[in-house]
C-alpha cells in the first residue's frame, strides 16, 4: 500500500494520465453553452469545479478588489492589528493570539470542503468566546485566544465563500471568461441531483 502511495504522484504526471483528465473534462463539458450554464447555476441543477488553478482567476473587477481585501484581512491583519493591540494592553503574552488566528485558519482549510462540519467549529469558538467573555472578562488571555480563532476560521470561511461566489458570478455574466475556461479546461461541469441542491 505505501509503494502505490509513493508511485500515485507520479502516476498522475503521465501523458496518458493527463489526456484521460483532458478527455473526460472534455465530455463532461459537451454541449454546455454559455446560456445553458447560466440558466443550470441559477436553477441549482449545473454546477462546476474548477480543474487547473484556483477560483480566484476567474474573478474580475470590483469583485477581484473585495476578494483580495478579505484574503489581506485573514493573513495580515492578525499580524498587524495584535501586537498593537498587545503594546496597547502591555501584555506581551497576547502575541499568542496571531497563531490563535492561524490555527483558526488552518482549521478552517482543513474543513473547505464539509460547510457543515466549518460551521460547527466556527459556532464552537464563538460559545467559547461568549462564555471566556463572561466567565474570565473581556481582557483574559482565554477570551482574547478564542475571538483570535474565531477571527482566522470566519474570514478565511467568507473568502472562500465570496471567492465561489464571485467566479460563479463572473462565469454566468463574462463570456469571454467562460469560453476560455471551456477551452482551455480550466472547469468542468456537474450535473446537481435535487439532494446536491
Amino acid at each position: 500500500m505505501k509503494e502505490w502511495a509513493r508511485k500515485a504522484p507520479e502516476f498522475t504526471k503521465t501523458p496518458e494520465f493527463q489526456e484521460s483528465v483532458a478527455w473526460n473534462i472534455s465530455a463532461a463539458n459537451k454541449h454546455i453553452t454559455h446560456a445553458d450554464f447560466a440558466i443550470g447555476t441559477q436553477s441549482g441543477t449545473l454546477g462546476f469545479k474548477c480543474m487547473s488553478g484556483e477560483l480566484c482567476q476567474f474573478i474580475r473587477g470590483a469583485r477581484r478588489t473585495v476578494f483580495n481585501i478579505l484574503v489581506l484581512l485573514c493573513m495580515v491583519a492578525p499580524i498587524v492589528f495584535i501586537p498593537l493591540w498587545a503594546w496597547h494592553e502591555r501584555r506581551w503574552w497576547f502575541l499568542t493570539g496571531i497563531v490563535a488566528s492561524v490555527l483558526g485558519s488552518c482549521i478552517a482549510t482543513r474543513l473547505i470542503y464539509n460547510s457543515q462540519k466549518q460551521n460547527s467549529v466556527g459556532a464552537f469558538l464563538l460559545v467559547a468566546s461568549i462564555a471566556c467573555w463572561l466567565g474570565f472578562g473581556i481582557d483574559s488571555y482565554s477570551t482574547f485566544l478564542a475571538l483570535c480563532a474565531l477571527w482566522g476560521l470566519m474570514l478565511f470561511m467568507i473568502a472562500d465563500n465570496v471567492e465561489r461566489q464571485y467566479a460563479m458570478q463572473s462565469l454566468i455574466e463574462n463570456p469571454d471568461v467562460f469560453e476560455d475556461a471551456i477551452t482551455r479546461n480550466k472547469i468542468m461541469f456537474v450535473r446537481k441531483s435535487a439532494r446536491d441542491r
